[in-house]
């Protein structure tokens, strides 16, 4: 999937039905969150799936015509890919597959985790370099086109490092409670760039590694051209390129913060720029916006992602049973047996006939004084025949 993460859950609610298990779903690139949306909008067949998310997409390029023709300014030597696993994996690795599309130009390196990705540098690099930029801009055009790396100061570069340090302090507080994630990929930003150290003239600070960095020198802002009578005016279009960036990656890695309890301020002192000049409210008062702020993000707060077991994709398993120690099932055993014996003995035989003098047997003969016999009246009557 090749497109704006704001499409995504329109593609992946037309094809759902028609998905098998197996099925590898690359986002080239997905940015953060990309994991998520296929989880939650593909559900149980979803679980059956492999995800691959590339840290950025190979190639720097302008679009000459739409689906036809781009210019491309650099590619890149290596990219970082993670890959999450579905149960029912594919035969063949898919970053395999996957480098034979991009090419042999471009190295896909494979991450031990795809939290890697999320936490890569990328996503709060080029929203950090805008906002050193243009925050103080006097609004007034400029007369070329800013050099996006060249004009980077110690303000914006030390803003970017404690950005850094607050994306590994959430890697830290991830290895204190799940010391067997691996999560070795998560790297500062002065080592993320050591990445490119061949294109990279002074490695002294992270500032020369931006200033001085080849590959990147040529790319410029975002910038919007008018011509006029007797020269050319740029002034920043930056507001749907903030956006996405805000979106889907600045608050996802917020949203992670949110969920470990780590601080960010640094990382919100970016955000709250980036809000005031996108009109959108995602962060305020130090919290996350409720639901209805964040559905246009990839926020794992959006997918109702609570704690870090739902962050690293892992299903929660039911508590178990509480079994009882075996003296006590022995204990109530016993005491179930003393009780029955006591009260057998306490208990009359249910057999046994009942008092004749409370309950006379109903087929005993009544009293001879009251009814006498009638053999007794058969007697008498020939003994009185006998006397006349």
């Amino acid at each position: 999937m090749s497109t704006s993460p704001s499409l995504f859950s329109q593609y992946l609610n037309a094809i759902k039905n028609k998905i098998k298990k197996g099925t590898v779903f690359i986002g080239l690139p997905g940015a953060c969150g990309f994991e998520y949306h296929c989880r939650s909008i593909l559900g149980e067949i979803g679980e059956q799936c492999t995800l691959v998310n590339l840290e950025y997409f190979p190639w720097q390029f302008t679009v000459v015509t739409f689906g036809v023709q781009v210019d491309i300014k650099f590619t890149l030597k290596s990219v970082l890919a993670s890959t999450v696993f579905g149960t029912s994996p594919p035969r063949r690795g898919p970053l395999s597959t996957l480098q034979l599309l991009v090419g042999g130009e471009v190295g896909l390196r494979s991450s031990t985790s795809f939290v890697s990705v999320m936490l890569s540098p990328f996503n709060y690099l080029l929203p950090g370099l805008l906002h050193g930029k243009w925050k103080d801009w006097d609004g007034k055009p400029l007369e070329e086109e800013p050099g996006l790396f060249a004009d980077v100061n110690d303000k914006t570069a030390d803003l970017l490092q404690a950005i850094a340090g607050e994306c590994l302090k959430i890697t830290e507080a991830i290895h204190k409670e799940k010391p067997e994630a691996k999560l070795g990929d998560c790297k500062s930003l002065t080592d993320w760039l050591a990445e490119y150290k061949d294109s990279i003239s002074d490695s002294s600070t992270l500032l020369t590694m931006l200033k001085t960095n080849s590959m990147l020198g040529d790319v410029k802002h975002p910038m919007k051209k008018k011509e006029r009578k007797t020269k050319v005016e740029y002034t920043p279009e930056f507001e749907e390129t903030l956006l996405e960036f805000l979106s889907y990656s600045l608050i996802v890695i917020r949203g992670i913060a949110e969920i470990l309890v780590v601080p960010t301020p640094k990382l919100d002192e970016l955000i709250l720029w980036c809000q005031g000049k996108t009109k959108k409210v995602f962060l305020k008062d130090g919290k996350l916006m409720p639901e209805k702020s964040i559905k246009d993000t990839s926020c794992p707060q959006k997918f109702d992602v609570k704690t870090l077991n739902g962050l690293l994709l892992i299903k929660e398993l039911p508590p178990d049973p509480v079994i009882p120690d075996l003296s006590d099932i022995l204990g109530a055993a016993e005491k179930k047996e003393s009780t029955e014996t006591s009260n057998s003995t306490e208990k009359p035989d249910s057999k046994e006939k009942p008092d004749s003098k409370e309950k006379p047997d109903s087929k005993e003969k009544p009293d001879s004084k009251e009814k006498p016999d009638s053999k007794e009246k058969s007697a008498k009557t020939e003994a009185g025949k006998t006397k006349k």
